[in-house]
């Protein structure tokens, strides 16, 4: 997460909480190759996807 706003809250690790919050996730590969996995909010996620290129 880039503002650290803590993810909401869920009831199963299979609630979707990007289409009932807005959230989404993204997926990355850090230096050495492993793939990471983050949550984003709306704001942040505006703001990620404006950075990449297209």
């Amino acid at each position: 997460m880039d503002c650290g706003t803590p993810a909401p809250k869920t009831e199963t690790n299979y609630t979707l909480i990007s289409s009932r919050y807005g959230w989404r996730l993204t997926r990355t590969v850090d230096a050495t190759g492993r793939r990471m996995m983050e949550w984003r909010c709306p704001a942040c996620y505006t703001r990620y996807r404006s950075k990449r290129p297209l």
